[in-house]
């Protein structure tokens, strides 16, 4: 499932955003998202890896291709509208600070 799309908090805390590294022995690129950000990374061995500090900026300039041969602004950055299986004052009242419905798990 997705992550979160309302802000979650840990320790009374408000979660800014999530990073993803997973080092392996290919290369791997992880993609998560939390409160409507979508957050991207790239692992890779810049030993094997040509060019690997233009991976960036290539995947970057794709995604803006692909949103304008779909017809979609690329330079939109308002929210989709969040879907989610329980109501939406259910799903926002789970994710105040203190709540006890909501749980984010770093390993």
């Amino acid at each position: 499932p997705p992550s979160p799309a309302a802000p979650v908090y840990v320790c009374g805390q408000k979660v800014e955003g999530l990073q993803v590294f997973y080092p392996n022995l290919i290369t791997q690129m992880i993609c998560v998202s939390y409160n409507n950000t979508m957050h991207i990374n790239f692992c890779v061995d810049p030993d094997v890896v040509v060019g690997h500090k233009t991976l960036p900026t290539l995947y970057i300039d794709e995604l803006r291709a692909l949103a304008l041969h779909y017809g979609v602004d690329p330079d939109d950055t308002s929210a989709a509208t969040p879907t989610t299986n329980q109501p939406a004052a259910a799903a926002a009242s789970t994710n105040q600070p203190g709540s006890r419905g909501s749980a984010l798990a770093m390993v």
